[in-house]
């Protein structure tokens, strides 16, 4: 660990010991350190004025993360390597979403997140171990735009209420009203629908808006694809897949999860035999 991150870990955690009841927005200063029920940890190095984050705001940040004291993730620089995603709708970490939500244009905060609200007992790759804390040493909330509704809302109250065929009329008739500027329609709406099917155990649903929407065979669609088929409990059929997928994404071949899910499914084939 070098001796700038220790200090201020050592720092962020004597604050964190000191706090007390969260202040309101208006009472909050620099090197306030904020504790929440979940064990999340926050401390100002900067007070924003800019628009208050809500659900539907597309955001832009620049973020380092550091687990153990090694900083694996660094996207402060140049406007175009921020990281930028929807708030509250894009699938991240519970820490994360609850500490975005609490923020707004021009913050700067340095953030822990316990193992609870991170990625927990099972980690990601080598770079993050199971029941890792994370430590944000630098979170900057760059721009909030004004929010916007959800396509993937819309489409999945439409396959609850009339399955896949109302899925697509809905789909169309957005896409040609006078209301489109309302919606995000970018193509992460659909991987955001993935995942509500998905919690709300519609599998085969996700199979249908798969296939009709993955005509450009995306390799992020067919993720999901194997994915969905390895909650199905086909698992051979979704290590077949995953294999296919691999061989023609070569980038796909370092992603931790992908290796991580391949070995996965080899020990469910095993115990089904």
């Amino acid at each position: 660990m070098t001796k700038q991150l220790l200090y201020l870990v050592i720092n962020v955690a004597v604050l964190a010991a000191c706090s007390t009841t969260p202040k309101n927005d208006s009472a909050i200063v620099v090197g306030d350190t904020i504790t929440t029920e979940s064990g999340l940890k926050y401390v100002y190095t900067k007070i924003g004025t800019g628009r208050p984050v809500e659900t539907g705001s597309k955001v832009w940040t620049y973020l380092a993360l550091s687990v153990n004291g090694k900083e694996i993730w660094n996207t402060n620089g140049p406007p175009d390597s921020s990281f930028a995603f929807v708030a509250n709708k894009d699938r991240m970490i519970k820490g994360f979403t609850e500490v975005t939500m609490k923020l707004r244009e021009g913050d700067e905060i340095v953030a822990i997140l316990p193992p609870a609200i991170a990625y927990g007992e099972k980690g990601v790759g080598s770079d993050i171990p199971p029941n890792a804390t994370l430590v944000y040493t630098k979170y900057i909330m760059k721009k909030v735009n004004e929010p916007k509704l959800s396509l993937s809302d819309t489409l999945f109250a439409a396959y609850q209420t009339g399955g896949h065929a109302k899925m697509i009329a809905t789909r169309e008739r957005l896409l040609n009203s006078a209301d489109t500027s309302k919606y995000y329609y970018d193509n992460n709406q659909y991987r955001i629908l993935w995942n509500l099917l998905n919690d709300a155990n519609m599998h085969q649903e996700n199979l249908q808006m798969i296939a009709f929407i993955n005509t450009n065979n995306d390799s992020g669609m067919r993720w999901y694809r194997v994915r969905t088929l390895e909650k199905m409990g086909q698992y051979k059929q979704s290590l077949d897949s995953l294999d296919a997928l691999l061989k023609s994404d070569t980038s796909m071949a370092s992603n931790p999860r992908a290796t991580q899910l391949r070995t996965e499914l080899l020990e469910k084939m095993k115990g089904t035999k």
